[in-house]
């Protein structure tokens, strides 16, 4: 019997103006850098790892607590990460619920279902 994944008890809020150039304040940089993150979920669910080169710096590092045995330090080590995660969640896939920027900040909300 395979069991699926659903998250949905706690809100996952990612604060991502790390992982992105994100400058200016305006309503419009506010706009564009909100996009960025959206295209950030869309190249992870269709698994197209290289568009990750255009919107993640190359000496980007991830930090998180569901995982804090697992070191990314690196553009090419988050892609590997994604690959692997994808092997263990084929058909996993992360839904966009709410997407807020503040200056050059950008978080999102989103739910992850998949089946291991």
């Amino acid at each position: 019997m395979m069991s699926r994944l659903i998250c949905r008890a706690l809100p996952t809020v990612v604060l991502v103006g790390a992982l992105f150039s994100c400058t200016a304040s305006s309503s419009v940089q506010e706009e564009e850098n909100k996009a960025i993150v959206r295209r950030f979920g869309e190249a992870q669910n269709a698994r197209d790892y290289d568009a990750l080169d255009d919107l993640i710096a190359v000496d980007f590092v991830r930090h998180s607590q569901a995982t804090p045995d697992v070191e990314v330090r690196s553009l090419e080590d988050f892609k590997e990460f994604l690959r692997q995660y994808a092997a263990v969640f084929p058909d996993s896939r992360v839904a966009e619920r709410m997407v807020v920027a503040d200056g050059d900040l950008v978080a999102f909300w989103a739910t992850f279902t998949g089946t291991q």
